[in-house]
């Protein structure tokens, strides 16, 4: 098979470092020594990325370019201690500080003032302790929780509710990851990426090799819960919505995920959650008090009550964030969507467990309240299939966004429309230099291709790709004619829209028309929308008696296949009508334009942009008859809806602004002449 151009593939590091937790120190002295080196071993056995200062303008030019959703402790040695820490201290990037100095006393005073201060010490050995004793609880509550919206209107039922687009597409695309089969290579690729992140920690490779040798499917909770990486790796992979990373993992996600369903939590439970959350955060959260959401990722719950407000009270949280418990309800049984487990059946303290929640479960957000510590306290109940409309949703969901079979090309196709054109157009190039030349998969992936160029703007590859399937279907599918004729048509759309080439493109339209007849289909539905594309270039090209022939055309097609008050019908009343006004034809045309505006308004909102369109036709055909008053009406219609659509500066707006100061004028000035002519017949 011909090798299409590489993609250059970016790095799958979005960041020098793929955790959501780095350790920054300041020391003046970045020399390595033997004393240092070890220090810094023994420190990346607690945090992975270590980063080393000379200067505080470097440390602070840093930590101003982190994510917020990034995470750092820090080491400040003596000298620079007084100097930094006002400047940085309430960054919420910045978790903890910790000040290595020579006199402990001479810090003492000062330091109360910043509560990020967690030890001062002359002791390296006492920070490692103290640092991996509060990374423990930094892991449980400082970690980001993806939270979000699933429904963002005021209406509680699902079936009419506006969807939060962003967590529709992102459990399809958790649903796309785990479908898709897994090889050898995708865990050596997983393993590669994580030698490269640990490079040089010695602890972390060895917990590597372990895994590498005794990883397997029934452990996959065990590795996530107590073998760290994985977890710290995909918080962050979650919470930046990294594909690559979450595709890598993809085997491991899986495996947890039937590892929680084969364990499912058979009843009723309450559990709860400590997180550290910016106000900012908790107030969009109470916008979405009642409704549903989604949290996506992995989400760890205990029973102990008591030590998750244990682990709150050790945090010292900056003026802007906000201590938080999740008191969470979850029914368990088989009617739950997305599993949930405990995860420690065998070492349960005192009868306290454990639950690990799937990616992507969903809650239904009770209430947000304070108790007398000012903790905010945050109820949720989980969702199973007997919340109203939820089933319902999910069908939706998959119905309206159909992917077809799991693979790349469905992967590559969810990731289109989350707006991540590159990455869709990587994994569609990655499919396609690993199929063979006669694969049927390439029907459906050489047109994927086109429309990922078309996204881009590059219209001469989209055409590459279109034609590069069209010939294909002339092999494997000669007697297609839908097909073959739709993607005649595509081309022509291209050609037409994109290129204004339209000599080309309504060679392609008949092309299109021709073979439709030749297997005798010349009243098939999507002969309809031939002849409205050549409709509407004669339309462009000033030939307004060909373009309402072809209009014409479509209509009778529609006619005979779709109810009258269908959708298409209304824009057929539209096409017709306004090649009827192009002609003088007037009244037929008003008579269209009604027709259409009747459809309409029973479909749109009357505050439809659509409808304000037919007002502003309306008002043209009204002008060109000149009954300026009845155009004057409705451009006013049409200007009364877009004003609250559009801009003040957009050229329709302007465009009927001017129609309106016009027609105003034209009957001022008919009025004034009525005027005088009354005038002079009163002298006389």
């Amino acid at each position: 098979m011909e090798k299409t151009e590489q993609l250059h593939e970016k790095s799958m590091l979005h960041d020098d470092h793929i955790e959501t937790f780095s350790l920054l120190w300041i020391r003046g002295d970045v020399n390595k020594n033997e004393k240092n080196s070890n220090n810094e071993q023994k420190l990346r056995a607690i945090i992975n990325y270590v980063k080393i200062f000379e200067r505080i303008d470097q440390c602070q030019q840093y930590i101003e370019t982190m994510s917020k959703e990034d995470r750092s402790v820090l080491i400040v040695n003596d000298q620079f201690s007084r100097e930094l820490i006002p400047t940085i201290h309430n960054f919420c990037q910045i978790s903890s500080i910790y000040i290595y100095c020579s006199n402990e006393n001479k810090h003492k005073q000062w330091s109360k003032t910043f509560p990020k201060i967690r030890a001062i010490t002359n002791q390296f050995d006492e920070i490692l302790v103290r640092i991996e004793v509060d990374q423990k609880i930094r892991m449980k509550i400082e970690e980001p929780l993806t939270i979000k919206p699933l429904n963002v209107d005021d209406e509680m039922n699902l079936s009419t509710a506006k969807l939060d687009e962003s967590s529709i597409y992102f459990q399809i695309l958790i649903d796309i990851l785990l479908r898709i089969r897994s090889n050898s290579e995708d865990i050596n690729q997983l393993l590669s990426l994580c030698k490269k992140e640990y490079r040089g920690n010695k602890n972390h490779l060895a917990t590597l090799r372990e895994f590498q040798h005794n990883y397997s499917a029934n452990t996959a909770v065990q590795w996530y819960t107590h073998r760290p990486f994985l977890q710290k790796i995909l918080n962050k992979a979650f919470q930046l919505e990294n594909i690559d990373i979450l595709y890598l993992f993809r085997p491991v996600i899986r495996d947890i995920c039937i590892q929680l369903r084969h364990n499912q939590y058979p009843s009723s439970i309450r559990l709860y959650k400590g997180q550290l959350m910016s106000k900012n955060q908790l107030n969009n959260l109470k916008k979405f008090t009642g409704k549903l959401i989604s949290i996506n990722s992995f989400l760890l719950t205990t029973t102990d009550r008591e030590s998750i407000m244990n682990d709150l009270e050790e945090t010292t949280p900056s003026n802007n964030i906000q201590k938080a418990l999740f008191d969470i309800d979850a029914d368990g049984g088989e009617d739950i969507p997305i599993p949930f487990a405990n995860i420690n059946p065998d070492n349960n303290r005192d009868g306290e467990k454990d639950i690990l929640f799937m990616i992507g479960s969903i809650f239904r957000l009770v209430s947000i309240s304070y108790d007398k510590n000012k903790r905010c306290i945050i109820r949720m109940k989980l969702c199973n299939d007997n919340e109203p409309d939820l089933k319902q949703l999910f069908e939706n969901m998959r119905n309206e966004h159909e992917y077809g079979e799991t693979n790349l090309l469905a992967l590559g196709m969810i990731l289109r429309d989350m707006g991540k054109i590159d990455l869709a157009e990587k994994y569609l190039f990655r499919m396609l230099n690993n199929l063979p030349p006669n694969d049927s998969l390439l029907d459906a992936l050489y047109p994927s291709l086109g429309l990922i160029a078309k996204d881009k703007d590059n219209y001469d590859k989209c055409l590459y790709w279109y034609r590069k399937a069209l010939k294909n279907y002339m092999v494997t599918r000669p007697s297609d004619y839908l097909t073959i004729g739709d993607t005649y048509h595509t081309i022509g759309i291209i050609y037409h829209t994109n290129k204004c080439q339209y000599d080309k493109a309504l060679d392609y339209f008949t092309k299109a028309i021709v073979l439709f007849k030749q297997f005798d289909a010349d009243m098939h539905p999507m002969m309809a929308r031939f002849y409205d594309s050549i409709g509407g270039i004669h339309e462009e090209q000033r030939n307004y008696s060909q373009a309402l022939i072809y209009y014409q055309k479509s209509f009778n097609i529609k006619k005979k296949h779709l109810p009258t008050n269908h959708i298409d019908i209304s824009i057929s009343y539209k096409n017709i009508a306004g090649a009827n006004g192009y002609l003088e034809s007037y009244d037929t045309a008003l008579e269209f334009y009604k027709k259409a505006l009747q459809i309409q308004t029973k479909l749109f909102p009357l505050q439809h942009p659509d409808i304000a369109l037919i007002y502003a036709n309306m008002g043209a055909v009204y002008a060109a008859k000149n009954r300026s008053q009845q155009a004057l009406t409705y451009w006013h219609k049409a200007n009364d809806i877009l004003r609250n659509k559009l801009l003040p500066q957009h050229p329709l707006v302007i465009k009927i602004d001017e129609e309106i100061r016009l027609a105003s004028s034209k009957i001022t000035n008919y009025e004034s002449i009525k005027r005088t002519g009354r005038k002079r017949v009163a002298a006389t």
